[in-house]
């Protein structure tokens, strides 16, 4: 597999993965669904697989944090937006764009650090 992915890989990779951070809102958190522990801690460990899933097939970490980040926080706070009546929303959904960013950081530097010592000679 190429360390180096093409321009249209990345961007279509982006899409995907932004897409796929929408449907993992939509399947666990989206309308409907209350916030159990468990389907909160389901969302996260897909949220965790989709990420590193992209990063190891060579989308750019960045590229990937940042899709997955964007995409669910806008599909929660879109719906959190709509039946909240406090403004409190707002707080939630700074939250969890802070939360992602961080963690996103975080599984992308260890996964890029995994994926340079599979490169590496022995």
């Amino acid at each position: 597999m190429s360390a180096k992915r093409g321009l249209m890989f990345q961007a279509l990779a982006t899409v995907l993965v932004a897409a796929l951070s929408v449907l993992a809102w939509a399947v666990f958190l989206g309308p409907g669904n209350s916030y159990e522990v468990a389907q909160v801690a389901a969302c996260g460990l897909a949220l965790l697989v989709l990420l590193a899933a992209a990063v190891l097939a060579g989308v750019h970490p960045v590229l990937a944090s940042a899709a997955l980040t964007l995409a669910f926080t806008a599909a929660w706070t879109r719906n959190a937006a709509a039946s909240d009546t406090t403004g409190l929303y707002a707080v939630g959904a700074l939250m969890l764009l802070v939360g992602l960013t961080v963690g996103c950081a975080i599984v992308s530097g260890l996964l890029s650090g995994v994926r340079s010592r599979r490169r590496q000679p022995a």
